[in-house]
């Protein structure tokens, strides 16, 4: 039962362990909440993670916040998670608030544009204390690209859905073509481990750096799983 009832600015909200409560939560409480303090109103960055999660904590215990539901792809998400994920997303998409770096937001100014990319997101969600940090690996291709191996790879991670990551990294492609997944790997430390596996692809001398981004590698998938495999021995 949370710690005291859970008034939003659209009316009462009922606890329950699913993405739709941890939306709610988000959307017409925290982001609100966010908005009424100090910090925020003086236009100078902020943590946001310390913030909702001081939010948070008045209203949950810590086990309903780590509480799991199931994803439709069968993952398993905490409410906290849920939570951290929804208050940048919303924050971001409605321009409540405005990205200035890793973890630092601020009140938006209309100076620059106010969102982050799901990848940012992700990111910092996958590294916050106390986060989910696994998550997977995934390398992709377009079909116009498969000839001889190697051929270019592009290497990246989610914390999410493998197949909506990438179809979200695709859209404005100059492909026509959908993007096939070659392979994806379940991890540890994602972020980490995303970090040190394209790291040694560029000092193996992989990188492709005529490429849009910086995560594209002329490779073998069976090089990249070889990577993954030494890189989590490593940070178990």
């Amino acid at each position: 039962m949370p710690l005291k009832p859970i008034e939003t600015t659209t009316g009462p909200l009922e606890y329950t362990v699913s993405s739709s409560f941890g939306y709610r939560f988000s959307k017409f409480l925290v982001l609100p909440r966010i908005t009424e303090g100090e910090e925020f109103r003086s236009g100078q960055p902020f943590q946001l993670s310390p913030m909702l999660q001081a939010i948070t904590d008045e209203y949950l215990t810590r086990e309903e916040q780590q509480a799991t539901y199931l994803r439709p792809n069968g993952r398993p998400e905490s409410v906290l998670d849920t939570i951290r994920w929804y208050v940048r997303y919303v924050g971001k998409d409605n321009n409540i608030i405005e990205f200035v770096q890793r973890g630092w937001y601020r009140m938006p100014t209309g100076e620059q544009e106010a969102a982050t990319s799901g990848d940012e997101i992700e990111e910092e969600i996958a590294e916050e204390a106390g986060a989910a940090t696994d998550g997977w690996i995934y390398a992709f291709t377009f079909p116009e690209l498969i000839k001889n191996e190697p051929f270019p790879i592009k290497v990246g991670m989610t914390i999410r859905d493998v197949e909506e990551r990438v179809a979200d990294q695709c859209k404005g492609s100059a492909f026509f073509s959908q993007p096939k997944i070659m392979r994806s790997w379940r991890v540890n430390q994602v972020s980490l481990t995303e970090r040190t596996v394209q790291g040694l692809l560029k000092l193996s001398g992989h990188w492709k750096s005529d490429a849009p981004g910086s995560e594209w590698f002329v490779t073998t998938v069976d090089e990249i799983e070889r990577i993954v495999g030494i890189v989590q021995k490593e940070t178990r």
